[in-house]
């Protein structure tokens, strides 16, 4: 996790890889139990391009977290 953190940070892009990126890095923070770094990413990812529904997913997860099933 400490490697994909690493890389999530390089890029602050608006991008659509970007976006994506950290939508599924909050989702495995929550899949992993580290709660308060998925919900920091999902609130980036609110802020960011709505990519193929990436604001919905992350309103969705910050309500109730993302449990490992769909990824």
């Amino acid at each position: 996790l400490v490697q994909l953190r690493m890389l999530e940070n390089r890029s602050r892009d608006k991008s659509r890889f970007a976006v994506l990126g950290r939508l599924r890095l909050a989702m495995v923070f929550d899949a992993v139990g580290e709660r308060s770094a998925a919900i920091q990413l999902y609130r980036e990812v609110l802020s960011m391009d709505n990519i193929s529904e990436s604001r919905n997913r992350a309103k969705q997860y910050l309500e109730t977290p993302f449990k490992g099933r769909d990824l």
